[in-house]
């Protein structure tokens, strides 16, 4: 847009430009007809022949004029004049909240006013139905006394309604990619949750110096918001205090459920987390942390030894200075291939397509073999069709879909259909039992699991078991419960149709059940013993993850979770998960002695047990 200084949009003579964006310009400016100064936003003058956009302009603009707060910047008129289209608003000379964070002497009791100045004029703005969707320090202006005044309510909107996206053709966001929701993203309703994610990623900044993440692209910066935890701010600025933490990653969850309900309910806990702090705390100056500092802090750090006292949940503080440098990777010199290095990767590529060719033909054999096996493991009751990757005539697949699995290593630790249950050490496994003499036998199967002990279902065939409501194939099918299962065997056996069939009762997804569920048969055995704990809780809460499904570290309480070699606290420590971090669920539940559930889960190269919570808090969560 070209400068406008010195010319005249109907009342207003344009002065100095003291503000650019990619869709609008703001200028001061005279207004004659009351002799005072404003400040005026010109929009691109390529909307105004838009029909679409005028109408929304229009719309948009009478309902920001009718915000009346001590702390939203007042709309005093919009128009248009020729070509141009313009807000005209309130001049505040105090500068932005940018650029108060880029200065030092920032203090907890200043961030405090701050925030609840801020918190206020969204809660007024969400109660009359409007959702700023663009918040970012430089949309909080200043006055000379260090109000703040919230501008652009509604700019955003008006601007994507009349693109149909979030993208425009050329890939220019609408909106401020590191303050971005990740509902904003991902292209779904905003609300004003939204809002309050921008406020969480504005406190960060206020408390830290830089903003939670930072990327070259706007694409790298979706994945950050996405996917990607915020560095715990504690790690960062040890002083923080913890409570105050808590406050700023619950902001920042990526789910909109789990963040606050309302700004008035962020101020609210952000004012308690203050509350008892000594005057010295309050008025100190905060120190300014870099976007290296940021970043650096972001960067997964060495697994802890255990801690002397074993712990379900502990919060990890690591200072600054202990924190390592990023590592930079670069691409090393690629040397000239010599003619002999040249064939010799000729024949290397001709056996790896032999390989691939080998691997191909033995995906197609375990496919029929499997097929086999899921029509044999119960032939009594058919499996229900699930679309979308369910449950089919030959029972669950063998690995989730690639694009649900967490990474690469995942991919690599997944169970495979041509090796027998894992024996890392991050797995327990429990040795088949060697018949006794009193062993029962039906059909060809000695019975391996005893009444009044747990047991599950096997990793390996991968296929759903069915339960019924009495021993036999006959008997009525209850429900389908996936590998890795674990449920409580009652008694038995009972032998029907050359099968050891037990009582069982487990509990999955709150619901507890029971029922009859079969051995094996022809030299397959589909449930097996796991001596490692009770699959009865009394007392614990209910269970929420599902063997075979996906789950995460919660983010509120915002604490790593440690991953234990066996389920229980006594269980050798093997590292921890991030709060947010992704796993992949392969089996359980198991009761310790303290009424806690615990999973076998694997994710980022990381396999063991983990706790779902105690004393009625979750410390997991399914994601679906």
């Amino acid at each position: 847009m070209a400068d406008l200084t010195g010319q005249m949009l109907g009342q207003y003579q344009i002065g100095a430009r003291i503000g650019r964006g990619g869709m609008a310009s703001v200028y001061r400016a005279r207004q004659l007809s009351m002799d005072r100064d404003v400040a005026i936003k010109i929009i691109s003058g390529d909307r105004s022949g838009n029909p679409e956009f005028m109408a929304r302009f229009e719309r948009e603009a009478r309902v920001i004029a009718h915000l009346q707060h001590p702390h939203i910047l007042p709309v005093i008129d919009f128009g248009r004049s020729g070509e141009h289209v313009y807000l005209v608003m309130r001049l505040a000379e105090g500068g932005t909240l940018s650029d108060r964070i880029a200065q030092n002497g920032l203090t907890l009791r200043r961030v405090a006013r701050f925030v609840e100045q801020i918190a206020s004029a969204l809660e007024y703005a969400h109660l009359h139905g409007v959702i700023h969707r663009d918040l970012k320090p430089n949309n909080v202006l200043l006055d000379e006394l260090d109000n703040a005044y919230l501008t652009d309510f509604g700019i955003a909107k008006m601007l994507a309604d009349t693109t149909g996206n979030n993208l425009t053709s050329t890939g220019a966001v609408m909106g401020t990619p590191a303050y971005m929701a990740p509902e904003q993203w991902r292209s779904e309703p905003v609300d004003a949750r939204t809002d309050l994610y921008a406020l969480g990623v504005i406190l960060y900044e206020l408390l830290i110096g830089a903003p939670p993440f930072h990327a070259d692209t706007p694409f790298g910066m979706m994945f950050k918001h996405v996917q990607e935890a915020p560095p715990p701010p504690c790690r960062i600025n040890p002083a923080l205090p913890d409570r105050l933490e808590r406050v700023l990653l619950c902001a920042l969850a990526k789910n909109p459920a789990q963040r606050y309900a309302s700004a008035a309910a962020l101020m609210q806990d952000f004012r308690a987390a203050l509350d008892g702090l000594p005057e010295a705390a309050l008025s100190a100056p905060l120190p300014r942390a870099t976007p290296d500092e940021v970043i650096r802090a972001a960067t997964p750090q060495p697994n802890p030894a255990p801690a002397p006292q074993p712990a379900a949940r502990t919060v990890e503080v690591t200072p600054p200075n202990a924190i390592a440098p990023p590592v930079i990777y670069t691409r090393p010199p690629v040397a000239r291939a010599r003619p002999a290095a040249r064939r010799a990767r000729r024949r290397g590529s001709a056996w790896l397509w032999a390989a691939f060719g080998a691997a191909a033909l033995l995906i197609v054999a375990l496919a029929v073999a499997g097929i086999y096996l899921a029509l044999e493991r119960d032939r009594g009751t058919p499996p229900p069709v699930v679309a979308n990757g369910g449950e089919s005539s030959g029972g669950a697949p063998l690995h989730p879909p690639l694009a649900a699995v967490e990474d690469v290593t995942a991919i690599a630790a997944l169970p495979s259909a041509t090796a027998g249950p894992t024996t890392a050490p991050a797995t327990p496994t429990t040795a088949p039992a060697s018949p006794t003499p009193a062993a029962v036998v039906c059909g060809s199967l000695a019975s391996r699991v005893q009444a009044n002990q747990a047991a599950r279902t096997t990793l390996l065939p991968a296929l759903h078991t069915t339960v019924r409501a009495t021993p036999g194939l006959s008997g009525v099918a209850l429900r389908r419960i996936p590998p890795g299962q674990v449920f409580q065997v009652l008694e038995g056996p009972a032998c029907a149709d050359s099968i050891a069939w037990w009582r069982i009762e487990g509990v999955d997804a709150g619901d507890t059940w029971s029922g009859w569920i079969g051995e094996g048969r022809e030299g397959t055995y589909w449930i097996e013993p796991l001596a490692l704990g009770a699959a009865i809780c009394p007392g614990a809460h209910a269970p929420r993850l599902t063997p075979g499904g996906r789950g995460r570290v919660t983010l509120e309480p915002p604490l790593p979770s440690r991953v234990r070699a066996e389920p229980h606290t006594g269980g050798d420590y093997l590292g921890q998960f991030a709060p947010g971090q992704v796993f992949d669920v392969i089996s359980g539940p198991v009761c310790d002695g303290a009424a806690r559930w615990w999973w076998l889960v694997r994710g980022r190269g990381l396999e063991g047990w983990i706790a779902e919570g105690a004393g009625g808090e979750y410390y997991l969560e399914p994601v679906t």
